[in-house]
C-alpha cells in the first residue's frame, strides 16, 4: 500500500480528475492512508504467527526427535568415519525441513513466507539447542557436531531470500566453540578471556563444558 499511495500522490491522475482547489484535499485524504499501514502490517503479521502456530510449531517439535534417531556423539575413529560419509543430520533435516515447509511456500507472498519461515527457524534453532543440553559428547563428537550445525546453516541460509541464518545460529554456533575446547582447558577462563561476544550466559557455557567427556 505505501508504494500505492506515493505513486498516487506523484502521478498527475488527481490533477487530471480534480479541480486545482480539490487536489489538495484528496491528496491528504490519500496520504491519510499511509496512516493505516502499520495496522495492516500488524494484523497480517498475527495471521501469519497464528497459522504458524496451529499448523507448524506442531510439527517442528517433532523434528529434532526425527533427526536425531539413533545418532550419538560419542565416536571413535570408525563411526566418525561412518558419520562424515552418511551425513546423516543434513540430509535428515533436510527431508523433514521440507515436509514442513515447502507446502507453505506457494501459499503465502514473499514477504509473509520470510516472516514464517523465520518463526520456523527461531523455534528450530530452540529445540536443537535444548536437544543438545541431554546429550554427551567426546572431542570426535564435537567436531561432528560443528560440522553438523553450519551444514544445516549454510542450507538455511540458501533457501532464503530473508538474510543469512546465521545470527540465529550464533548460540549454537558458541555451545559447539564450547564443546570443542581442549578437555584440560578451563572454561571460566576461556569464556572470560576470550574476546568473543558471548549470547550465553557464563552458567549456561558452564553447563556446556560439563557435556564434555
Amino acid at each position: 500500500m505505501d508504494r500505492l499511495v506515493k505513486d498516487l500522490l506523484t502521478a498527475s491522475t488527481i490533477s487530471q480528475n480534480f479541480l486545482e482547489d480539490e487536489s489538495a484535499a484528496v491528496k491528504t485524504s490519500v496520504s491519510s492512508l499511509l496512516e493505516l499501514i502499520p495496522r495492516f502490517q500488524s494484523i497480517q503479521k498475527a495471521g501469519v504467527e497464528q497459522l504458524f502456530n496451529q499448523l507448524a510449531r506442531p510439527r517442528l517439535r517433532s523434528l529434532i526427535t526425527d533427526i536425531y534417531k539413533d545418532v550419538t556423539y560419542i565416536l571413535d575413529e570408525d563411526t566418525y568415519a561412518s558419520s562424515e560419509s552418511l551425513d546423516v543430520i543434513r540430509k535428515r533435516f533436510i527431508r523433514s525441513w521440507g515436509s514442513v515447509m515447502d507446502g507453505f511456500k506457494d501459499t503465502f507472498t514473499e514477504n509473509n513466507y520470510g516472516v514464517f519461515f523465520n518463526q520456523a527457524v527461531d523455534m528450530f534453532v530452540r529445540l536443537w539447542e535444548k536437544f543438545l543440553l541431554g546429550m554427551r559428547f567426546n572431542e570426535l563428537g564435537a567436531v561432528r557436531l560443528d560440522r553438523d550445525i553450519r551444514a544445516v546453516q549454510s542450507y538455511l541460509s540458501s533457501q532464503t531470500a530473508f538474510g543469512s541464518a546465521r545470527e540465529k545460529f550464533q548460540r549454537l554456533q558458541q555451545i559447539s566453540t564450547l564443546l570443542n575446547l581442549d578437555i584440560e582447558e578451563d572454561g571460566d577462563e576461556f569464556y572470560n578471556n576470550s574476546g568473543i561476544n558471548w549470547r550465553l550466559t557464563l552458567t549456561e557455557a558452564r553447563t556446556v563444558v560439563a557435556l564434555r567427556m
